[in-house]
């Protein structure tokens, strides 16, 4: 009766995270009357600058030419799966997705060449994803855990507050790309429009750049602030920011304030050149930005993991 029951409760799912400027995906066999993933048999990240396109849009739609190029490597990811046998399947998007005015006509595709339907995600939906992709990876209490997640162009905080059964769920304005335009229309007062990097950075800019994370910062609600310093919760650092950008700079998956910090000091008056990779453009800014929340936040550390909200995604009954 057993065998039965487990296997009545397993089946296998692909899901889709299409953000700002990765498209992700993940073939898993997931046990869904425990919400969580049993085996995983393919994950896959594929580079894609929606958000770029978006900005240099002047009618806030996406460009037919970056569209072409998500559906062509959705299709690449089809083929990927296509051993697996995968039951069913759902993609999903956010903030770029929200602002872009044409989605519509991207979802109308995916659902046409695919029969794949596509969510754009509210930040509360985000956030819960976000928090039990985190909370089916690691062995925490629910209650202990705290996500803190940005990507090029969105941030998020969610942990479960008092007795609420759903976390509590706070979307910052700042992310990755937004600040590091931010920044060097402010603090470098030059054009990100014709400047894509504001690298390099002086020691002065990047001081002047923490003091502007920290103002938004106060933003986050009282209640949020106190579970981050709360020393009985575990701060979990996702998205592209975290697991790639700051842990590659720190050399270590686990951070705080002083090695985040020894980190920028080792990277001013670096060009992009000096930096290498594809982000270069962001990294150093990533620094200054996760600085300054962990300093106003009163954060003691936070644990990166290399999961994204396809995890989430994966797991939750409420899409399937």
């Amino acid at each position: 009766m057993q065998q039965v029951h487990s296997k009545n409760c397993h089946e296998v799912r692909m899901a889709l995270d299409l953000g700002s400027t990765a498209i992700k995906m993940a073939v898993a066999e997931v046990d869904f009357c425990n919400s969580k993933i049993s085996d995983v048999f393919v994950r896959v990240s594929r580079r894609i600058d929606f958000q770029d396109d978006l900005l240099k849009s002047g009618k806030k739609e996406l460009s037919r030419k970056i569209m072409w190029r998500g559906l062509q490597i959705i299709s690449e990811m089809f083929n990927l799966a296509k051993p697996y046998k995968v039951e069913r399947s759902l993609a999903v998007g956010t903030s770029v997705f929200r602002r872009a005015i044409n989605a519509n006509e991207f979802s109308n595709k995916l659902q046409k060449w695919f029969d794949l339907s596509f969510l754009v995600l509210s930040p509360k939906q985000k956030g819960k994803l976000s928090f039990e992709a985190v909370r089916s990876t690691v062995q925490t209490p629910r209650k202990d855990i705290a996500v803190w997640e940005i990507g090029a162009g969105s941030m998020q905080f969610s942990s479960m507050i008092d007795e609420d059964p759903e976390p509590f769920t706070f979307e910052a304005i700042l992310a990755s790309i937004s600040f590091k335009n931010m920044f060097i229309n402010k603090v470098q007062m030059k054009n990100s429009m014709t400047i894509s990097s504001p690298n390099p950075i002086i020691r002065e800019q990047g001081e002047l750049g923490i003091l502007i994370v920290e103002e938004f910062s106060n933003r986050v609600p009282p209640v949020l602030r106190q579970k981050l310093a709360d020393s009985r919760t575990r701060v979990y650092g996702i998205g592209g920011v975290h697991s790639y950008s700051v842990s590659n700079q720190v050399n270590m998956p686990v951070y705080d304030l002083g090695s985040v910090n020894e980190a920028l000091e080792n990277s001013y008056d670096l060009s992009d050149e000096d930096i290498g990779g594809e982000y270069a453009a962001t990294d150093v800014s990533n620094l200054i930005l996760v600085a300054g929340f962990l300093n106003n936040l009163n954060i003691s550390q936070v644990y990166s993991l290399d999961i994204s909200m396809v995890n989430g995604v994966l797991v939750s009954n409420d899409y399937w």
